[in-house]
C-alpha cells in the first residue's frame, strides 16, 4: 500500500515541479512555498474526523511567515482552498492542530519567546472559516491536546527558557497557568535551554502522560546542551500533580534529573552550538495504558533509535528497535525523529525513522548529515515491540533533501482509526536558516496511506 508514496519520494525536485497534476492517488502536494521549518515540531500537524483530514503547516514569502490550514476530503481526494491562519513573527512560529469531542478544532500559533495565537473553527470539521479568541500565553514550541471535558492543555518552553509552563483552557473559559514549572532546568544552567515536550492520553483520558527531551547549558556556544535528558511523568489528576512510572511522587522543584529519566548525557561539550545528542521522537500510550517513547541517542555512538517503555518497579525497558534496524539497514544510523511516532485504534504502533550512512554521522555533537543523503524507513509493530516490520524505504541519492516526517496522532477529540497507516507530511527543498533578503519555499506533501 505504500508503492505509490515511495514512487512520489524518488522524484527529483525538477520532476516534483511537472508531476504536481500527475501525483498518484494518496499523494497530495499541500503547498509549494513551505518554509525552511515548514513541518517542524512535536505539536500534531494532521487531525482526521470522519472523512476529513485537516493539516497545518508554515508558509514562507516576502512578506513573512504564514501559518495555514486545508482539508483533505478522503471519499473525493481533493484538498480544499488554503487558509491564512495568522502572521508569525518567524520561522519558529508554527502552528499546531487538535480537536475536541465536539468536532472543532483549534490551533495554536506559536511565538519566539513572544505571545501565542489561539483559534478555534467556528463549525466542527471544517477548516473553512476561524474564530480567533484572546490568548496571553507566550513561549516557543507548543504541543496541544484537548482534555475530557474539552478542556485545551497546552506544553511549551517558558519565554524565559526556565522551563516547560502547562497552560488550560476550559471551554469559553480563559487560558491560565496550571502547574507554574513542569520541568525547570537546574541552577548551573543558565542560559540557553531547549525543550520539545508531547502529551498523550490514556484510555478514557484518565491518566495525562508528559514526554520531553532537555537541552541546557552553562553559556551561549560552547556551554550549550551540556545537560540533555528524555524525562517523562504522569499525572493522575489532570496535570495538578505528577509522578514517576513507578508510582512515586515528584516532590519540591522539578528539576529535570529529578523526573522519570529515561536518557541523560551531562558533560562538557567540544563544538560551538552542539547538536543535540538525545532527541525525543514520540509519545504514545497504548489500551493497557503503557506510555511508550521514541527516541533517538548519538551517544557513545551515532545513530541509535529506542522505543521504550516502563520496567516494575523502576528505570526503562527497550525493545531491540536499534538491532532491528541494524539488521534491516546495515551500514545505516538513525537521525533524529520528532513527531514521527504514531499509535492506531487497533494498536498498532507506526513510525517513520530517517536514516543516513553511518560513515557520515562524524562525531556525536557535530553538524548532521546533509539532507539529502538521507533515506527514510517505515517501521510497524503490533505487538508493542517483541517483533517489526519495515516497509520498503524511500529511493534516496537523488540529490532532494527531504525533512521532518509527522504522522497524524491521536489529540484528544480524535483518534486514528485502525486498519491504515498514519497520514504522514513531509517538506522537500532547503531546510536551512535563509540568509539576509532570502526567501525560502519549499513543497509541502501530505501522504494519505490508506
Amino acid at each position: 500500500m505504500f508503492c505509490a508514496w515511495l514512487l512520489l519520494a524518488a522524484l527529483s525536485v525538477g520532476e516534483l515541479a511537472m508531476a504536481d497534476e500527475q501525483l498518484p492517488a494518496g499523494h497530495h502536494l499541500v503547498s509549494a512555498q513551505g518554509s525552511e521549518r515548514a513541518t517542524s515540531g512535536m505539536g500534531d500537524l494532521i487531525v482526521t474526523i470522519g472523512e476529513r483530514t485537516h493539516v497545518v503547516w508554515q508558509d514562507s514569502t516576502a512578506d513573512g511567515y504564514w501559518a495555514r490550514v486545508r482539508t483533505l476530503d478522503r471519499s473525493s481526494g481533493r484538498l480544499s482552498e488554503t487558509v491564512t491562519l495568522g502572521k508569525g513573527v518567524d520561522n519558529h512560529a508554527r502552528p499546531c492542530i487538535a480537536a475536541d469531542a465536539d468536532g472543532y478544532l483549534h490551533v495554536i500559533i506559536s511565538g519566539h519567546n513572544t505571545a501565542f495565537q489561539y483559534l478555534r473553527s467556528a463549525r466542527p470539521n471544517d477548516s473553512s472559516e476561524w474564530t480567533r479568541l484572546a490568548c496571553s500565553v507566550s513561549g516557543t514550541y507548543p504541543f496541544l491536546s484537548c482534555g475530557p471535558d474539552k478542556t485545551l492543555y497546552l506544553t511549551a518552553r517558558s519565554s524565559s527558557h526556565n522551563g516547560v509552563d502547562l497552560y488550560t483552557r476550559p471551554p469559553e473559559g480563559e487560558w491560565t497557568l496550571a502547574h507554574p514549572l513542569i520541568l525547570r532546568r537546574e541552577p548551573q544552567y543558565r542560559e540557553y535551554s531547549g525543550y520539545n515536550t508531547i502529551l498523550a492520553w490514556g484510555p478514557g483520558q484518565k491518566r495525562l502522560h508528559f514526554a520531553c527531551d532537555v537541552y541546557e547549558g552553562r553559556g551561549t556556544y560552547k556551554g550549550r546542551g551540556e545537560n540533555q535528558l528524555v524525562v517523562y511523568m504522569v499525572s493522575d489528576d489532570l496535570g495538578r500533580t505528577w509522578k514517576r512510572s513507578d508510582g512515586s511522587a515528584i516532590a519540591g522543584e522539578p528539576y529535570p534529573k529529578n523526573l522519570d529519566v529515561i536518557a541523560v548525557s551531562s558533560r562538557k561539550r567540544e563544538q560551538d552550538m552542539p547538536q543535540p545528542v538525545l532527541r525525543l521522537g514520540g509519545l504514545v500510550v497504548d489500551a493497557q495504558d503503557r506510555p511508550l517513547v521514541l527516541y533517538s541517542q548519538d551517544e557513545p555512538e551515532r545513530g541509535r533509535v529506542y522505543l521504550a517503555t516502563p520496567k516494575e518497579g523502576g528505570g526503562w525497558a527497550e525493545h531491540g528497535l536499534s538491532a532491528a534496524l541494524d539488521r534491516q539497514a546495515p551500514g545505516w544510523g538513525a537521525l533524529g525523529p520528532r513527531g514521527a511516532f504514531g499509535i492506531t485504534q487497533d494498536g498498532v504502533l507506526h513510525m517513520c525513522v530517517p536514516l543516513a550512512p553511518m560513515a557520515d554521522l562524524g562525531v556525536p555533537g557535530a553538524p548532521q548529515i546533509k539532507p539529502e543523503k538521507m533515506r527514510y524507513v517505515w517501521v510497524e509493530t503490533s505487538d508493542g515491540g517483541k517483533t517489526y516490520r519495515f516497509l520498503e524505504p524511500v529511493p534516496h541519492g537523488d540529490g532532494v533533501e527531504r525533512h521532518q516526517p509527522t504522522l497524524e496522532r491521536p489529540t484528544g477529540g480524535n483518534v486514528v482509526a485502525g486498519g491504515r497507516a498514519p497520514a504522514l507530511m513531509y517538506f522537500a527543498g532547503l531546510g536551512r536558516y535563509p540568509e539576509k533578503g532570502e526567501v525560502i519555499r519549499t513543497r509541502v506533501y501530505l501522504v494519505d496511506v490508506k
